[in-house]
């Protein structure tokens, strides 16, 4: 169980029993920091592998992991793994798409086409000519789409767009050859689009209809493209990454672009409109208006990330290669634990002075939380040293300035800077109070009491 708070807080809450505080405060300026909670999903959890290149949430909410020893489909309780004894038609995977009418299609290495229908895997007719071309060509598979007419689009790396005509059988494959060399956003409709055209001399960045007509085109200024990543934003416009660079921009030309220190993987963009990138030194969280301006998820410097998914809750998860799959929930708030100097003891109590949090605990320990900065002090009164009577049972906060602190050994008044405590009553308080007339009354355990 984990204490969660949407707002800062003043009343007195009952007893939890974790040994960790979370608390959720919408904050504008470091989201992050070092206070952020996450999961690690591997082998040892339920994973095939810890070699992840794509994921996918699909409409029913299950989580969908490609590896390269078959696939997994996790419900939030467990992993139920596919590979080739299932009917994959090649254990390495490296992406997926859903299309209308619920099923999940799946790229793999080989070339080969499959889908997930009622908990079975179906292979295409054509597999075996993809495969052939696609190995006679080195060409490798980076992107696919269903249309609502079942026509199966999907990008490579070169300047090849496969269309793949219901029955999927040898005869209805088409090999599009685009126009220009370079990368390339291969536009289905308003909402979709399928991308490729890796390792090309052509600094080009080009968008077209599914008809091949040209929407617009950019100089990536980049002549050799060893990465490149593809997504459009909610508003329409069209974001890509060229090795370490992103660019933005419409029909109308560049809108802005930034470069990183490191080759960019994968780009998204969460429900908060910011935009979150991957690449070989972490995971970047840039704001929309300016590329430029970013913040990083630590202790990540040294992972390799192939996927970001947000899910229906803006949870974050991401796919590395050699790490499993990271689960980070609630960006949007901080979490304090014994990690991060929160004492492990249950709490008891919460209120909030001037913004800042302060605990008390059953072990006589009271802590405030000043930003990233977390003090704790314990109280206790000379007349009394049983452990069950140091438990917090009250703060109170007086005038908006001064805290007060009851348990069963007294009432004490807190220093400001939290570094001391003066005793000021050597009786138990159960709980602390202030009614109108500004008199502050105190319940003990068989009196009340007004000052």
């Amino acid at each position: 169980m984990i204490l969660f708070i949407k707002h800062i807080i003043k009343s007195v809450v009952k007893p939890l029993k974790p040994i960790c505080l979370f608390v959720y405060i919408f904050l504008s300026g470091n989201l992050f920091s070092q206070f952020y909670q996450m999961r690690n999903f591997n082998a040892e959890n339920g994973l095939p592998s810890p070699e992840v290149y794509g994921m996918l949430q699909d409409s029913k909410g299950y989580m969908w992991f490609a590896t390269d020893m078959g696939v997994s489909r996790y419900d939030g309780n467990e992993f139920k793994n596919y590979s080739t004894e299932n009917g994959l038609p090649d254990n390495t995977v490296f992406g997926f798409c859903e299309d209308l009418k619920g099923r999940i299609w799946l790229r793999s290495f080989s070339g080969k086409l499959s889908y997930f229908l009622n908990d079975s895997v179906h292979t295409l007719p054509c597999n075996l000519v993809l495969e052939k071309e696609i190995r006679k060509h080195a060409l490798v598979l980076t992107s696919i789409f269903v249309d609502e007419a079942d026509t199966v689009w999907v990008g490579t790396t070169s300047k090849i767009i496969l269309k793949i005509a219901p029955q999927w059988k040898e005869k209805n494959v088409s090999w599009i050859s685009l126009p220009e060399n370079g990368e390339y956003m291969y536009l289905i409709n308003e909402k979709a689009l399928v991308f490729g055209g890796n390792e090309t001399k052509a600094p080009f960045i080009t968008v077209y209809k599914k008809s091949l007509e040209q929407i617009c085109q950019i100089n990536s200024t980049q002549k050799t493209a060893k990465r490149y990543f593809a997504t459009r934003l909610k508003d329409g416009t069209f974001l890509t990454s060229v090795n370490n660079t992103i660019l933005k921009f419409t029909k109308d030309g560049l809108l802005a672009h930034t470069k990183q220190n490191a080759t960019i993987i994968a780009l998204l963009e969460d429900k908060d409109n910011k935009i979150i990138s991957a690449s070989y030194d972490g995971i970047h969280i840039h704001n929309e208006e300016d590329l430029n301006s970013y913040e990083s998820i630590p202790d990540f410097s040294d992972k390799i990330f192939t996927a970001i998914v947000i899910d229906k809750e803006n949870s974050l998860w991401l796919s590395t290669e050699g790490h499993g799959v990271y689960y980070i929930p609630f960006r949007e708030g901080r979490y304090y634990t014994s990690e991060h100097g929160f004492t492990q003891s249950k709490i008891s109590c919460i209120d909030e002075i001037e913004g800042n949090i302060i605990t008390g605990h059953l072990n006589g320990g009271v802590s405030i939380i000043k930003g990233n900065e977390i003090k704790t002090v314990s109280l206790k009164a000379e007349k009394m040293d049983i452990a069950s009577s140091n438990r917090i049972n009250c703060i109170y906060i007086h005038n908006k300035t001064d805290v007060y602190v009851g348990n069963s050994q007294g009432t004490f008044k807190l220093h400001k800077t939290l570094e001391g405590y003066e005793v000021i009553d050597t009786r138990g308080v159960k709980k602390i109070i202030k009614s109108k007339g500004n008199i502050v009354w105190l319940l003990r355990a068989r009196m009340i009491m007004h000052c």
